[in-house]
């Protein structure tokens, strides 16, 4: 039977996964972050000007006007075929860890601004810390993503890389701005930006069926099925760094579509728990890294 021109168009729009990046705005706006779609961003290798899919954030605030600012940079795919992420190893870790945790203390300028010395090597506190059920779900963090039945990554990879050069432009936008207004003693906006802090979370979003695979203790190949994973990246544009830390690179959250309503919520409990024990309910301090340095 032959498709009619609507049902050609929704079968395209679909394919394209134009319809996910709706549904990823909408879910995020209903929970009350400031959406906006298909920002631009400077490549930093090529310097031409990109598109990303999708920047929201969301302010929490506590009773000494302090402010942190959760950003979530996030590409959006569909396929017909299964995402599989490679895992070097059976250990797991939770995003909260791998990935918001993992990117601090990796970066040695970061956009968060927050040092939290209460927190530990145990993986329990976090989750004692965090009421945040989904970011702290153990996965096994991998290190490439491939599409099922596909005999190459390079498309998928290419997305990768587009989200992390995304990602670090609206970290060192915020740096920047942030800075330029504290360096100014006369601006009467200094005080409120010395109590403003934030956190990027960098996110993959895909409507398909999302996989891990790895070698169990016997060196069998096992594969399970998951909602939410990470990669970790090494960073092209910073090979001939000679600064660089070998083991330094860029943690993504990888979040199916059914997950990823409850991963936006969490991240809005993770930002006001931290101003909490800014409060007095925990010894958590707010520290800039430059000023450290």
């Amino acid at each position: 039977m032959t498709k009619t021109l609507i049902e050609g168009i929704a079968d395209w729009l679909n394919e394209g996964g134009y319809p996910l990046e709706l549904y990823v705005a909408r879910t995020l706006r209903k929970l009350g972050f400031f959406c906006s779609k298909s920002l631009f961003f400077s490549d930093i290798e090529s310097q031409k000007a990109r598109e990303i899919d999708i920047v929201a954030s969301k302010s929490a605030h506590n009773e000494l006007k302090q402010v942190l600012y959760i950003k979530l940079v996030i590409e959006c795919k569909k396929s017909s075929n299964a995402f599989i992420v490679l895992c070097d190893s059976s250990k797991e870790e939770s995003i909260l860890r791998g990935v918001l945790f993992g990117n601090l203390y990796t970066h040695n300028r970061d956009d968060m601004f927050v040092i939290m010395p209460f927190l530990t090597a145990d993986e329990e506190n976090y989750s004692k810390i965090f009421p945040t059920p989904v970011l702290n779900v153990p996965s096994r963090r991998g290190y490439t993503l491939l599409q099922a039945h596909l005999k190459s990554d390079s498309h998928i990879y290419s997305e990768v890389y587009k989200l992390a050069k995304a990602y670090y432009y609206e970290i060192q936008k915020e740096v920047e701005f942030r800075d330029e207004i504290i360096k100014d003693e006369n601006s009467v906006d200094r005080e409120e930006f010395l109590n403003t802090f934030y956190s990027h979370l960098p996110v993959l979003v895909v409507d398909a069926p999302l996989v891990e695979v790895y070698l169990d203790e016997a060196g069998d190949t096992k594969i399970e099925e998951k909602e939410i994973s990470s990669i970790r990246i090494r960073l092209p544009w910073k090979l001939s760094d000679k600064d660089q830390d070998p083991g330094e690179g860029l943690s993504i959250a990888i979040v199916t579509k059914k997950a990823f309503p409850d991963v936006a919520m969490d991240t809005i409990v993770f930002a006001q728990e931290t101003l909490n024990r800014q409060k007095g309910e925990g010894p958590l301090s707010f520290v800039s890294r430059k000023a450290e340095a």
